[in-house]
């Protein structure tokens, strides 16, 4: 990699064709961190609008810090991955509390805030900050790797810290770090992707080896797909008047801190169910109802089963909200909202048990 072969036609390509998108328009080190967490496991086109409503609402780091958590993670629903709200408003409140309100400016300062890697760090320091970080990405290594016909796993930090070296020297060369990390993402993400690959649209084609090679598609090698735990999970949604039963998730772990119908990791016929349900301390209900679904996770699938029952009391062991509560202001994990949108679906597409 050199600035002739890489550096140069990869930003005069950029310049001509990079996509306009909200964080770009200004350099505000919040925007960034901002977009780059909800870009995690998430694709651009998805994130946009969830972006600008976020933005909106939080217009500055002091505005997420002092907001309600669960007005936060409201405004995160169906984005998924929740620790990553959590995260972005703690590393708020580190910026407030710890760097009185003003948004770190170095490298290493901006890596202390919770939820931030290096290559999130990295992204910040040089798009808003002009530092050489290179910001190692999935789009960047596999640019990398095509590049210099490498075959490499990404998962391995050697390999991150090898396509780093390799790029240090080029941000040294350009007056524009910001502009070149993008570009590299950029490249990664509509050109040089992982299947169906546009070499004929690539600035790099000239210098690309694997190009060259024919080997463009099967660099970096991907890793074999590890199956995922399937789980079987019965949940109840539980009708008093107009509200209905929630519990709140733990503090740790999977969907942590989020509401959630009852739910056990069982699978239960209905008559299980109603056996499940006078556990809790009901004693007269009325079955009105059953809907299936399948949620999948990243590591695992949920087999879900829901029932849905009228009950004649309440029991103080659970958190009772409004249906409109429920839709207005409190945030649903997907892997239940289902459960809440299926209640006032057609009787002719219920499963019955």
């Amino acid at each position: 990699m050199n600035r002739d072969n890489f550096l140069n036609p990869l930003l005069e390509w950029y310049r001509d064709n990079f996509r306009s998108l909200p964080w770009r328009n200004s350099k505000n080190p919040y925007f960034v961190l901002v977009s780059e967490t909800m870009l995690q496991q998430t694709r651009v086109q998805t994130v946009l609008a969830y972006f600008d409503r976020f933005i909106a609402t939080f217009p500055s780091v002091q505005s997420l810090a002092e907001a309600d958590l669960e007005y936060v993670l409201k405004l995160w629903e169906g984005l998924g991955y929740y620790s990553r709200a959590r995260n972005l408003q703690f590393a708020a409140k580190q910026i407030v509390e710890q760097f009185e309100g003003v948004f770190p400016n170095s490298y290493e300062d901006i890596l202390k805030l919770k939820g931030v890697g290096e290559y999130t760090a990295g992204a910040i320091a040089s798009i808003c900050f002009n530092e050489n970080t290179p910001s190692i990405d999935g789009n960047v290594f596999r640019v990398a790797c095509r590049f210099l016909s490498v075959d490499l796993d990404i998962f391995k930090r050697e390999n991150k810290n090898w396509i780093r070296e390799k790029l240090l020297p080029l941000y040294q060369q350009t007056d524009n770090k910001g502009d070149f990390t993008q570009s590299v993402m950029e490249l990664g993400e509509v050109v040089c992707t992982p299947k169906k690959v546009q070499c004929q649209n690539c600035p790099l084609n000239r210098y690309c080896k694997a190009f060259a090679q024919d080997m463009v598609v099967s660099l970096p090698r991907p890793r074999k797909k590890v199956s995922k735990l399937t789980q079987h999970v019965t949940a109840f949604f539980l009708k008093w008047d107009n509200q209905v039963a929630l519990l709140k998730r733990q503090q740790n772990g999977l969907l942590a801190l989020l509401f959630e119908f009852p739910n056990i990791l069982q699978q239960l016929s209905r008559e299980q169910a109603i056996m499940k349900i006078q556990e809790f301390g009901f004693e007269q209900v009325k079955w009105i109802k059953t809907r299936k679904h399948k949620h999948i996770f990243t590591h695992k699938i949920w087999e879900m089963s829901a029932y849905y029952f009228e009950v004649e009391e309440k029991q103080l062991n659970f958190i009772w909200k409004d249906l409109q509560q429920i839709g207005a202001d409190i945030a649903l994990p997907s892997a239940f909202k289902w459960i809440l949108e299926s209640e006032e679906t057609a009787i002719s597409q219920d499963y019955k048990s």
